[in-house]
This record gives structure tokens, sequence and C-alpha cells, in this order.
């Protein structure tokens, strides 16, 4: 099992889909924010900061980065598993780790890791590319900001830790919709349709929160996006991780259970 997680996440580090995926993501907050993009350059430092795209693209009014991220999030590693069905190499690869619910087990831990490592390394890149012309974030902008979750983050470090956090719950937020996605290609086996379907079941869950009309601060949806809290950024944090471990845990189960249902 440990052999086989190593290999893929080897696979998965040195892909050129995955690095591909990175820029991709990178890309998308410079899509949501298309129209500003040359101020980053062209306007005096301190002027504008890197925090307003990512906010602007990620949290505020994206559709790049909050959707079709999720869609590049899934290429290195949650189309694996029908990647590996439809060359025939999968009845090899559960003979080789001795058991089909080690293997979907081992399914599950690399959809995570590649669509959490995408996601982070994405906004990680961007940010760290931006940095060499605005500053990360100026404190001459805390009267616009400080009602925003994670304040007291934005505020240290030169931003760093709110960074830190917002593509720590983006990287949550691909994993959870990735997982969803890797439970339908036991039944699905078709990679286009797997690799775009954490987009679209985000955006039915997004619609689903705007449809049933729920108060902005119990919206799962937008704690994800680092838009609002529940009673407080300590509790929204929890929150996220409780509906995280919940969604892998019952998608898992049934994972392992159609995999295991399919090869008898």
């Amino acid at each position: 099992m440990n052999k086989l997680i190593k290999a893929d996440i080897k696979k998965i580090m040195y892909s050129p889909t995955t690095i591909a995926a990175v820029i991709g993501i990178a890309f998308c907050i410079c899509l949501d924010t298309w129209n500003q993009i040359p101020f980053l350059w062209n306007s005096n430092k301190g002027n504008i900061t890197v925090f307003y795209y990512l906010f602007n693209s990620y949290a505020f009014g994206g559709n790049y980065m909050p959707f079709a991220a999720l869609l590049l999030a899934a290429l290195p590693a949650t189309s694996l598993f029908c990647m590996e069905y439809e060359s025939g190499v999968q009845p090899y690869i559960i003979q080789r780790v001795g058991s089909v619910r080690i293997y979907a087990v081992v399914r599950i831990i690399i959809t995570i890791i590649g669509s959490s490592y995408v996601t982070f390394m994405g906004m990680l890149l961007f940010v760290t590319t931006s940095a060499f012309f605005q500053p990360l974030y100026s404190r001459s902008f805390d009267m616009e900001t400080n009602i925003l979750p994670f304040f007291e983050l934005l505020c240290k470090a030169r931003g760093i830790p709110y960074f830190c956090m917002m593509a720590f719950l983006a990287s949550l937020r691909a994993s959870l919709f990735n997982v969803a996605s890797l439970l339908l290609s036991a039944k699905v086996r078709n990679r286009y349709a797997v690799t775009a379907a954490p987009l679209l079941f985000a955006f039915a869950f997004t619609r689903l929160m705007v449809l049933v009309n729920l108060p902005m601060d119990a919206r799962p949806d937008l704690w994800f996006m680092c838009r609002t809290t529940l009673f407080s950024e300590k509790t929204t944090v929890i929150a996220c991780l409780i509906i995280w471990i919940c969604v892998v845990i019952t998608c898992g189960f049934f994972f392992v259970k159609k995999v295991e249902e399919n090869e008898k």
C-alpha cells in the first residue's frame, strides 16, 4: 500500500499534466480579474495589492477560480481510476497490492493529495509571482478589509497567514468535490465526465444554497471561500473540517464498496 502511494505521488508531482494544472489555476485568478491585471505591474507600489486579486477571484465575484479550477485540480489524480480501468492495468495493480479494498483506499488518498496539491500550488504560484510587482497586503486598506473573515491573519507577517488559510480552505474544497467525483467514477467509467464532475458538483451545491435561501453566515459554500464565518473564524475552520471529513468518509465508503462489487 505504502509503495503504491509513494509511486503514485511521484507520478503526480512530476507529471506534465500536474504542472499544466498548477499554471492553469494561477491563470484562473488572472482571468477572474483580467481587466485589473495590468495594474499589477503598471501601478505604483502599494496602490494595489496581491490580496485584492486573490480575494476578488476566489472569495468574491470570481467564476474561474471557484469553479473552473476544480476541473484543473481533477486532472492529475481523480481520473486516474478511470484511466487504469480503460488501459486494462487495474487487475495487475490490484494483484500487486493484494486487495481490492487497499487499491480503492489508495485511490481515495491519491485523489485527496493530488487535488489539494494542485490547488495549493496554483494559488502559491500566483501569489509568489505577483509579489515581485506589488506587496501582498498594505495596512492602508485596513478600513476596507476589517470586516472580512480572517482579518487578523491578514494583518500579520504581510498577510502570509491569510493567504495560507485561504489556500488551505481552497484545497479542502477541491479535494472534497474531487472525492465526490471519484465516487462517480466507480459507476461512470468515463474520465472526461469524471474530470468535469467536480465543477458541476460545486456549481449545483452553490445553486442549492441560493435556492434554499440560507443566511450568508450559514452557507457552507461561503465558509470554504473565506467569504463568511459561522460564529467565529475558529468555528468556521472546524465546521469546514467536519464537513470535509463527513463527505470524504461517506464517499470513500461507497466508493470502496462499489469497487469491490465491480471486481467480484
